[in-house]
């Protein structure tokens, strides 16, 4: 609520304007400081946008209502759900699939485990790590389930890498390349 200026809020220019009226010049000045002065002390704090501090996004969601912080929280939880992301994702790519040489092996993969080519795993662009995709040969029929525990392949046109011994049970250690079909289980 604003309140007017009185005369107790005067700042005693008034004969500045006595004389200019004498004159019969009228000053229309607008409203004075005081006048635009909100009647409460309390006023909003406006400062800088800024990160999260040291409560996280605790502080950021307390200013949002509550339907919204629970659609946010849902979401969250659904995206960051290793089985909500497999299902979400559904795989079903058709592309050349390669196989780590034996050279690999012992080395550290994406998700920070050794590379054993005695393993059934894999390396996909996209699927979580520890999910199981099922990768099969489309020229033999052959397929095999493998756990993703690397990012790649790399190479354009190429959808999976597997492992040695995925590689042979799958008949492609020969070409070293073959058609597939990936998909999730």
């Amino acid at each position: 609520m604003w309140r007017k200026q009185t005369d107790a809020d005067d700042d005693g220019n008034n004969d500045e304007n006595e004389k200019s009226e004498k004159a019969g010049k009228t000053i229309h000045a607008g409203p004075s400081v005081a006048e635009l002065q909100p009647k409460s002390s309390i006023s909003p704090r406006l400062g800088p946008i800024h990160a999260p501090s040291a409560n996280g996004w605790r502080n950021v969601l307390m200013g949002i209502s509550m339907p919204l912080r629970l659609a946010i929280a849902l979401t969250t939880a659904l995206l960051t759900s290793p089985l909500a992301a497999t299902e979400a994702l559904a795989l079903n790519q058709q592309g050349i699939a390669s196989y780590y040489g034996e050279k690999f092996h012992g080395r550290k993969t994406a998700s920070g485990e050794r590379y054993n080519t005695n393993a059934m795993t894999a390396a996909h662009r996209s699927a979580p790590f520890g999910s199981q995709i099922r990768v099969t040969n489309l020229a033999n029929g052959r397929s095999v389930v493998v756990r993703v525990n690397d990012r790649g392949p790399w190479v354009r046109g190429r959808v999976v890498d597997v492992s040695g011994v995925a590689a042979r049970q799958l008949g492609m250690t020969g070409r070293g390349l073959t058609r597939v079909r990936v998909s999730s289980l």
